[in-house]
């Protein structure tokens, strides 16, 4: 019966289930509450893929499967930080940015050649809580 009225919805443009349908119709009332997504407890390795002018390409992954490319149950995204150092360590800028995807290439500025680079990731959940940063990754921008 129920499929009889989905037809019958479905059909009308703009039809929209209203409380009285479900209750009429003998259908489940759909879950209002979204499920809470737990903040990521583990942090993602972080390893210098290949380096090359102005460009520094990153690898990330889950230390629990080391050999996929899939992030962990409940991860949205990875977030990077880079900081610039002058040779005596000092700051000169730190980048933070965002992917979905396991390599991630970040750009430098000309200037910005022979300078000391230091990386460090972690996953953020869907609504955007980050986990534990990972430890940094090294290198010399090219």
């Amino acid at each position: 019966m129920s499929d009889k009225y989905r037809v019958i919805y479905n059909d009308i443009p703009g039809s929209v289930w209203i409380d009285a349908d479900y209750d009429v119709t003998g259908r489940k009332h759909p879950d209002t509450t979204r499920t809470p997504a737990p903040v990521p407890t583990v942090a993602p390795t972080v390893e210098i893929e290949k380096i090359f002018h102005s460009h520094t390409t990153l690898r990330m992954g889950d230390p629990e499967n080391p050999h996929t490319q899939r992030k962990p149950d409940g991860v949205h995204e990875t977030e990077i930080e880079a900081l610039v150092l002058n040779t005596d360590g000092s700051l000169i800028e730190k980048k933070v940015e965002t992917t979905g995807r396991f390599l991630f290439t970040v750009e430098f500025a000309e200037e910005q050649t022979g300078k000391k680079v230091r990386f460090r990731a972690r996953y953020k959940n869907t609504r955007g809580q980050g986990g534990p940063w990972s430890a940094y990754a090294d290198s010399v921008i090219a």
